[in-house]
């Protein structure tokens, strides 16, 4: 990671403390520099206690600690967690109106978005109004049992309670959050969710912010795959044509990402003859043969309008989101339980959990990438003509919050004078739209693409777990540093095998070749030892040597280890995979899922 550092390399998606640089505190610096007479002014109670912390500074209403920029008092807070967690918000949102009850808030130019007339008294109902078509907060608290206003309230509280806490969690330093966090009494840390069945208070406040973080990763993650920097389906035609040698590819400078993309259309052959492997007819013919490449084949649509080449863990990028929020809600239930069953009153069920996933995966994927989430919902594609006007169309009819109407509704009644009963607040669900829904497609994406928590690989998936558990993996890293031995007898017979049941014929139909993908030719760890063998090298050692080796030698190890561990869940030459999708343009039978698992290590 130094050296990555060093080389202004960044791993997207790793799970790491913020400090200055990273691209969620640069994308924060640059919201708050473009807007700001917008930003709220700080609370100078809650300014005296952050000056009190070590790497506090001040540059007129912003505050920052060791280069990351803090919010200090509700206000900036409210402002400062929508320009964090935009993806999570309808881009037709203001956002510094969001939560914002005050009237003075509004400018001139907002009275058109807020459906005021010029002559027309800005009020509270027109704010709350404004919530109620933007916000997500009701549709995350009924997946997930937390959202973005519950981390804006804990958040706020800390930072007249424990500052020090409050700027670990904002900086996602989830180890000094634990170690700050256990000094206070249960009494003393906000209460966040009551209805949780983890009695520990300091355990909901980090599990919170550990989701919130893993929103983030998200976030990036379909940043860095999105394919307007030129790798599409066409341009890796044009590098294979266009060079005598992969040698060639890997000089290309116009398209940075085009030699990664041919790296993984070679992998699709791992047992290609190394002598013959840089043959350009070799790879356009695994090129050729690889069903993701075909035109025909219904994948996202890029910006440019080519088919993406670039996975991760063999999911596309229109589908990331939501299994995103498959993976978030089997962790939320293996810590809350069923969270969602019927008869818990106030827990805000949804009577169809996919459509209310399908309609949140949508929105953030709109905020990132309004071509990609337009292939989402099939049905809907064609609505609005342009990107824009499908947006305009389809965004507003993804959002739902019943508390919020009815708070409208009674801020209505009471302006006009009505009488009678009000509405009381209540998840209504009765009129959300059932769309076409992806959202099986999704969960068969999400049990393949990562193992469920504890098992070997699982933190690569969006389980927010992996965020409190940085050892997670070492155990299977402490492996790939032991020499594996080959076996040549197991290897004949693994050969035997595919001759048998994975002919590879050049006739073949390009559906059975998709279907019908051959098994590993190595063994998980050694492939892992090749994707990291700059990291690894020096770090090998022989089974009977390891633990005669001395303190400081086995100490050493272990501190690389750790720094590797968190790159294994980013965007890798291990993640960043197309190989893995084949697997996806079918049901997966019982056999193609244990291969699929085996194949997880070894892509």
């Amino acid at each position: 990671m130094a050296r990555g550092a060093d080389s202004a390399i960044r791993f997207p998606g790793v799970r790491d403390i913020l400090v200055a640089g990273d691209p969620v505190v640069a994308d924060l610096s640059a919201r708050l520099a473009a807007d700001p007479g917008v930003i709220p002014a700080p609370d100078e109670g809650v300014v005296a206690h952050l000056s009190a912390l070590d790497g506090y500074a001040r540059d007129g209403k912003v505050i920052t600690i060791h280069g990351v920029p803090v919010p200090a008092g509700r206000p900036q807070t409210d402002y400062y967690i929508v320009l964090r967690w935009r993806p999570l918000y309808s881009p037709f949102a203001l956002p510094h109106l969001i939560y914002s009850r005050d009237p003075a808030d509004v400018r001139p130019a907002d009275r058109a978005a807020l459906g005021v007339a010029e002559d027309e008294e800005v009020q509270r109902i027109h704010l709350v109004d404004h919530d109620a078509r933007h916000v997500t907060d009701e549709t995350q608290a009924s997946l997930l049992m937390f959202s973005t206003a519950i981390h804006r309230d804990n958040l706020v509280e800390l930072q007249t309670t424990n500052p020090a806490l409050f700027v670990a969690l904002w900086r996602r330093d989830m180890d000094e959050a634990w170690r700050l966090g256990r000094k206070m009494r249960n009494g003393d840390l906000p209460v966040s969710n009551p209805r949780s069945r983890v009695r520990s208070r300091l355990r909901r406040l980090i599990y919170g912010a550990a989701l919130m973080s893993e929103w983030e990763r998200l976030f990036e993650i379909i940043e860095a795959l999105r394919a307007e920097k030129g790798v599409t389906r066409d341009s890796v035609r044009a590098a294979l044509l266009g060079c005598s040698s992969l040698t060639g590819v890997a000089l290309i400078e116009t398209e940075a990402f085009v030699a990664t993309a041919v790296a993984h259309v070679r992998a699709l052959h791992p047992t290609m003859d190394p002598d013959t492997a840089d043959r350009p007819d070799r790879v356009a013919a695994a090129f050729g043969g690889s069903a993701i490449f075909r035109t025909r084949y219904r994948a996202v649509r890029a910006v440019a309008g080519g088919i993406p080449v670039r996975y991760f863990l063999g999911v596309e990028p229109g589908m990331l989101a939501l299994v995103a929020l498959v993976h978030m809600v089997e962790n939320v239930k293996r810590l809350e339980g069923d969270h969602r069953q019927p008869g818990r009153a106030g827990l805000g069920t949804f009577d169809r959990q996919d459509t209310a996933s399908v309609e949140l995966a949508v929105l953030v994927t709109s905020n990132l990438c309004l071509p990609t989430a337009r292939t989402i919902l099939q049905r809907e594609a064609k609505l609005g003509g342009s990107d824009k006007g499908w947006a305009r169309v389809v965004i507003p009819t993804l959002i739902d919050n019943p508390h919020l109407r009815d708070e409208a509704e009674r801020l209505y009644a009471k302006q006009h004078g009505l009488t009678g009963a009000l509405p009381q607040p209540a998840y209504a669900d009765c009129d959300r739209k059932r769309r076409h829904s992806p959202y099986e497609k999704a969960g068969m994406r999400a049990k393949l693409c990562a193992a469920p928590v504890g098992q070997q690989g699982w933190t690569q998936g969006f389980r927010f777990e992996a965020w409190l558990r940085p050892d997670a993996e070492l155990a299977f890293l402490r492996n790939c540093c032991r020499y594996i031995q080959y076996d040549q007898g197991l290897a004949e017979k693994r050969d035997a095998h595919l001759a048998e049941h994975f002919p590879d014929s050049a006739d073949a139909e390009a559906d059975a070749m998709a279907s019908n993908v051959p098994l590993p030719r190595q063994h998980p760890l050694e492939r892992i030892q090749d994707l990291f063998r700059r990291f690894f090298d020096r770090l090998q050692v022989a089974e009977q040597a390891a633990e005669r080796a001395s303190a400081e030698s086995r100490a050493n190890r272990e501190a690389i280890l750790r720094e590797v561990a968190p790159l294994l869940a980013a965007v890798s030459p291990i993640t960043v995979d197309p190989y893995l999708n084949e697997r996806m343009l079918a049901p997966p039978t019982d056999a193609q899922r244990r291969v699929a698992r085996e194949v997880f290590w070894n892509i």
